[in-house]
């Protein structure tokens, strides 16, 4: 090949540099690099070292010498593509490019916006998209030699784009058909959009929550709560969780959890916050109820006393003091033949106490023995008592034998009655445990788990033995098991309620996100005994919150790419049919106006467009920020209605652009005041008017936009036609007077501070 020591290297020491350099030059068209062109070695020089991707096609035969991000585009087809020829390289679009080629070579540039290939860069066709730019390469002597092609992939961005697109449909799915309430809320606390379960929590129609806010709906002891709630997921942009009530038409109210996460939406964007509202009615009922069970059982033992009675197992006769006599329903006080006594007990309980008094009664046992058994008084009423039976013995050690036995009873009654409640209140609080979307569940102090609700089981496939204790860390995801435990026992330590977020994998190996409350419970001493908390899950919350970002980011480069393509489309069609330069300009400025106005619109929920905001929007591209001393903005605060700002939009854009060009801004004596103000017609007909004024202007020549163009006839035709508005267009020698008057109810105005 020979050395290129003597001429220097002038291409730099990238990878691509080096490999061009080794590559035997000699074995294609072109020839050893020493006996390249000097036109050729510019060009080389100059794409090596580029940060654009780019490639030279240099002879008839196109090849191919291209830089390092040009070679991360290639795929496979790297490094044989170095040195190949471009129709070799790229065979499976040489019906696209063999007419690109055509063109270039005729001494045209050609740029192609968003194209659409199929290549097979990796051993397979797949649709890619490229933005992309053919320039001629001329030689010494001015003929063209060769073709520059300059190149920014899209792939990603479109198949992004189309993923968004299916997300967005998926969260509009989740929101609309979530189980637990779903709400966006703003700053001021209004509802922005809420979910059918939000409305059925609350009891009022859609319709109805969005014209309120969260406190017009929340029992007024529970504001103070939320706002301190709301304050602090701001500050600290970490949720928070809270239980309240929320108040009902008909003046009722139901418990539910609330939890808030802010959102934002980009920079200089106004955040909102996410709530999710999960009802706590079946969970406050049972609970309720498992504390009057607990007081009415407490109440029984207080309440209960003991009675005594003694059994002569010679005689066969029992004895019951008046106590034991009350319990057991015996009448008369006294002795009492054994077999009167067993007909007090119930059917059910005879053989058990036959059985314990023998057992009592044996020589060689322990002489001690006890019993729940149940007495039958005489109105049928059942009285259940605790029996306990001592045997007195006599003997010389080696044998003994029995003098009597000596036994307590003890009223249960109220006892047992509790019991049953209390079991049928649990029955019951499981049973609501089991129906609410979430998992109940209830731990030691260090986090050892004692009871989990059925639905704990149900999605993770664990056994409640696999669960209890410290079992329930396995379906835990290993990233948040260590922020679990330092979570808990920090709730512990400081006693208070709190929240964490984490991921519980299910019966399927799939992972899902969970919000998990949990809060120390205190004994009668106020000490903490155990943890009660919690599981919701909120999955498909916590990738709205992902996408919901994703999607106000898009939404704007979206637009503006859609009018890229008009204006990429506009461009090609100018390539074809040849038209002027300034049709390109006008047409060009006049997509970038609308680019402007669609990133006003795309903002406009979180801040709506105005008057001023427009005109300043119009100013500014033009460059009148430099020029403040001459240019004067002076109104009210008038909010324009989303669907008319467009074509007022290219208006105001018609009159900026002539007054840079021909009018005020042009020269340094003119001076442009804009001024407008609300006012009542005479039909009670609220207005809005705006004046253009423009002083110290040239004469205009004869036929010249500024006397008679298309923002003129945008003015006067399209406005009162789209708009329903009134205006005028003055010219004069040297000042221009446009004024524009429109009906509110058009524009839906809003006059503010």
């Amino acid at each position: 090949m020979g050395s290129n020591g003597s001429l220097g290297w002038p291409f730099g020491n990238s990878d691509m540099a080096e490999r061009i350099r080794a590559h035997d030059w000699a074995a294609t068209p072109l020839g050893p690099i020493e006996s390249w062109p000097q036109c050729l070695r510019s060009v080389v020089g100059l794409l090596v070292p580029s940060g654009f991707a780019m490639v030279a096609l240099w002879g008839a035969e196109l090849i191919q010498i291209y830089n390092d991000i040009y070679r991360d585009l290639m795929g496979a087809k790297h490094p044989r593509g170095l040195g190949q020829p471009a129709a070799e390289c790229w065979w499976e679009i040489r019906h696209i490019t063999e007419p690109v080629y055509r063109r270039v070579w005729a001494g045209e540039t050609v740029t192609l916006q968003d194209a659409l290939y199929q290549v097979g860069r990796d051993g397979s066709l797949e649709d890619a998209w490229f933005t992309l730019s053919y320039s001629p390469l001329h030689d010494e002597t001015g003929a063209i030699a060769g073709i520059l092609l300059t190149i920014a992939e899209a792939t990603r961005q479109h198949r992004a784009e189309g993923a968004l697109r299916q997300n967005e449909e998926q969260l509009a799915a989740i929101f609309a058909n979530a189980a637990v309430g779903l709400s966006e809320l703003a700053q001021d606390g209004r509802f922005l959009r809420a979910n059918d379960e939000l409305c059925r929590i609350l009891g009022r129609t859609r319709e109805e929550v969005l014209r309120l806010t969260a406190f017009d709906v929340t029992h007024p002891d529970d504001v103070p709560l939320s706002l301190a709630a709301i304050a602090e997921a701001r500050r600290t942009n970490q949720p928070a969780s809270m239980d309240k009530r929320y108040l009902r038409p008909d003046g009722s109210f139901v418990w539910a959890n609330s939890r808030v996460q802010r959102l934002d939406h980009g920079e200089g964007q106004p955040s909102t916050q996410l709530a999710v509202t999960a009802d706590l009615t079946d969970r406050r009922a049972a609970e309720e109820r498992m504390r009057e069970s607990e007081a009415r059982l407490q109440l029984a033992l207080d309440a209960s006393r003991m009675g005594i009675w003694t059994y002569d197992p010679v005689a066969d006769r029992f004895e019951f003091d008046e106590r034991a006599a009350a319990i057991g329903g015996v009448e008369p006080i006294g002795a009492l033949p054994a077999l009167s006594v067993m007909a007090l007990f119930h059917p059910d309980d005879v053989g058990l106490v036959q059985a314990r008094l023998t057992e009592a009664l044996d020589p060689h046992g322990s002489g001690w023995n006890e019993a729940e058994v149940r007495f039958v008084h005489s109105d049928n009423s059942v009285r259940w008592a605790h029996a306990r039976a001592h045997a007195i013995f006599d003997g010389d050690g080696q044998s003994r034998w029995n003098i009597r036995l000596l036994g307590t009873l003890l009223d249960i009654t109220e006892r047992k009655q509790a019991e049953v409640a209390l079991r049928e209140s649990e029955a019951g609080f499981r049973a609501v445990a089991n129906l609410v979307p979430g998992f109940l569940w209830s731990s030691d102090l260090e986090g050892r788990a004692t009871w989990f609700s059925g639905r704990w089981f149900q999605y993770t496939g664990q056994s409640e033995d696999e669960a209890l204790g410290d079992g329930w860390l396995e379906v835990v995801h290993p990233e948040d098991r260590q922020a679990t435990i330092a979570s808990f026992l920090q709730v512990v330590k400081e006693g208070r309620q709190s929240s964490q977020e984490y991921r519980l994998r299910g019966q399927d190996g799939t992972y899902r996100w969970f919000m998990v409350r949990a809060e120390p419970i205190r004994d009668a001493s106020g000490q903490f005994v155990q943890c009660y908390g919690a599981v919701t899950d909120i999955h498909e919350t916590h990738e709205l919150q992902q996408r919901q970002a994703v999607m106000v980011d898009e939404l704007q480069h979206r637009t503006r790419n859609l009018l890229t393509v008009v204006r990429a489309i506009a461009q090609q069609t100018m390539a074809q049919t040849g038209p002027s330069a300034l049709f390109r300009e006008q047409f060009n400025d006049r997509i970038a106006a609308l680019s402007r106005v669609q990133g006003l619109l795309s903002r406009s929920d979180q801040e709506p467009i105005t008057i001023r905001a427009l005109v300043q929007t119009e100013l500014d591209a033009l460059g009148a920020a430099t020029m403040r001393e001459r240019v004067a903005l002076q109104g009210p605060r008038v909010v324009l209605r989303k669907a008319s700002v467009q074509t007022l939009a290219l208006a105001l854009h018609e009159l900026a652009t002539n007054a840079r060009k021909y009018g005020a801004l042009a020269s340094e004596q003119g001076v442009l005041r804009v001024s407008w103000d609300t006012y009542t017609a005479e039909a009670g007909e609220q207005r809005l008017s705006l004046t253009w004024l423009e002083e110290g202007i040239s004469t205009p020549e004869e036929g010249s936009p500024i006397r008679r163009g298309y923002g003129r006839e945008l003015i006067e035709k399209a406005l009162p036609y789209a708009l329903k508005a009134r205006t005028s267009y003055e010219l004069g020698g040297t000042e221009l007077r446009c004024s524009i008057d429109l009906p509110l109810t058009e524009l839906a105005g809003a006059r503010g501070p």
